[in-house]
């Protein structure tokens, strides 16, 4: 390889590494979020799916087209500090860098959105695949043979006894 090709690469490796840093430890961020959420656990949904699926949807929305572009990046540095702003020390002033990170309060606002109905699509969706695959795994209860409820549909040629009255006698009474 020539040294101008290598010199061209080397900021191309040097972002994917930066990238791969900064999705990581977004992904870490959602995974401590997920493992300490009562819902998944009432609803046996595994953290590190639910991680994924949040993730996957959550850079759906992201600012940048790869996750090596450089507003992903910030995006995803931003977004771990907006699900670790419980941690903090000083809640105020980092309240006040995530709004300058967002670009303003709208753009914190907007992206507090993008997470939380993320993390309920995504609740929604695995609670349906685990409810499928639950059904699938359970045997269907046998099919009971439906009798009829009215007389109405009653067959005609009933096999039950018929009842009869019984008849008076012409002539010869034993009074």
């Amino acid at each position: 390889m020539t040294l101008k090709k290598t010199l061209l690469l080397l900021p191309l490796c040097l972002a994917c590494l930066t990238g791969c840093s900064e999705k990581k430890n977004f992904e870490a961020a959602v995974l401590t979020k997920m493992q300490n959420d009562p819902d998944l656990k009432d609803y046996h949904i595994q953290p590190e799916r639910m991680r994924d699926c949040v993730v996957e949807t959550v850079g759906a929305n992201m600012p940048g087209l790869f996750f090596a572009d450089p507003d992903r990046l910030k995006a995803y540095q931003a977004y771990t500090k907006m699900l670790t702003l419980k941690d903090s020390t000083d809640p105020q002033k980092m309240l006040a860098d995530l709004r300058n990170d967002f670009g303003s309060a709208k753009g914190l606002t907007d992206a507090n959105r993008n997470f939380s109905e993320s993390v309920l699509l995504c609740q929604t969706a695995l609670t349906s695949e685990s409810d499928a695959a639950a059904a699938e795994a359970s045997p269907a209860p046998p099919a009971a043979e439906a009798a009829p409820s009215t007389p109405a549909e009653t067959p005609a040629t009933s096999t039950a006894p018929a009842t009869t009255q019984p008849q008076p006698s012409v002539g010869n009474s034993t009074r």
